[in-house]
């Protein structure tokens, strides 16, 4: 990251669980998080209209241990696109000068527990005219714990992240 090679040890693993074929051009924003921790791993998806709106989250913190998995019952974003110094940096229609991506998200447990986490990457896949891709994340949580993750973040059209649309006729109508 940032021009620096970097050993990776202890990399847990994840890979897109997707559902299906998605048709981004249907789609304003979808973001799905696989973070990893030695304790265990979080994933979420959240889809959003343009606006903002929540569609649908789901997801689970899954213990390393074989116990239980906890449902996802709240999710909060505030990433940032960024350019090759870190900077953050608008996506505009096509992401061209984006690089990575940085920033806070916090996740709420079913019981109430809420996790912050902080995340910091690049791409390892663009997704091209379909906007955004697939990010390597480094991650610590507000407790403390590090990690790794996979983030992917992609749509048509969405205030924050995708400001200038890329298809007509998005949902909801």
């Amino acid at each position: 990251y940032k021009g620096e090679t970097h050993e990776m040890r202890d990399w847990w693993g994840q890979r897109d669980h997707s559902w299906g074929i998605r048709d981004h051009r249907r789609c304003p924003m979808w973001m799905w998080l696989a973070i990893q921790h030695p304790d265990g791993m979080f994933s979420v998806w959240h889809w959003e209209y343009a606006n903002g709106a929540r569609v649908y989250t789901d997801g689970c913190w899954a213990p390393a241990d074989g116990s239980e998995p906890v449902p996802v019952i709240d999710f909060r974003h505030d990433l940032q696109w960024t350019d090759g110094d870190g900077t953050p940096v608008d996506y505009g229609r096509d992401g061209e000068n984006v690089q990575g991506m940085v920033g806070p998200v916090e996740i709420t447990l079913e019981g109430g527990k809420t996790v912050a986490v902080d995340a910091e990457g690049r791409f390892h896949s663009r997704y091209g005219p379909m906007g955004g891709g697939q990010l390597e994340m480094v991650v610590r949580t507000g407790d403390g714990r590090r990690g790794t993750a996979a983030y992917e973040i992609t749509g048509a059209h969405h205030h924050r992240y995708f400001p200038i649309a890329r298809a007509e006729n998005l949902p909801p109508g």
